[in-house]
């Protein structure tokens, strides 16, 4: 998979994404809603993009620990629709210990703002 990352705040883009075969690993897609599922949510893009300069610049443990503690993020079970791709870090690239970490805008039915989802899982633009 191909990634484009900008700098602290830059959006990332995905290049070519993974496909998600239904033997495979789930994941998300674009468009596309899923089922009800436990997901970590920002409820703002601001504290979404400052949980990702964290990951960015501390790694993976002090990510999921500033997500863990973050005042406007939380674990909750909620069915999503992917709308965007926020942002794309990949921890350690150039490591066997690679880590990806997506922030997805999402919506959820009901609900009137459109929360981030932050995800290790993949995430494809493509129907």
């Amino acid at each position: 998979m191909a990634v484009a990352v900008g700098g602290v705040g830059a959006l990332a883009a995905i290049a070519a994404g993974p496909s998600l075969a239904a033997d495979g690993p789930w994941g998300y897609r674009l468009g596309e809603r899923h089922p009800a599922r436990q997901v970590n949510l920002c409820e703002t893009e601001a504290e979404a993009r400052e949980l990702a300069g964290i990951f960015r610049k501390y790694g993976v443990r002090p990510g999921f620990a500033a997500l863990s503690n973050a005042p406007a993020c939380a674990r909750r079970v909620a069915a999503v629709e992917p709308l965007e791709v926020l942002e794309t870090i990949v921890v350690s690239p150039d490591s066997a210990e690679a880590y990806r970490v997506t922030f997805v805008r999402v919506r959820i039915e009901g609900e009137a703002t459109l929360p981030v989802l932050v995800t290790t899982r993949p995430v494809v633009e493509e129907p």
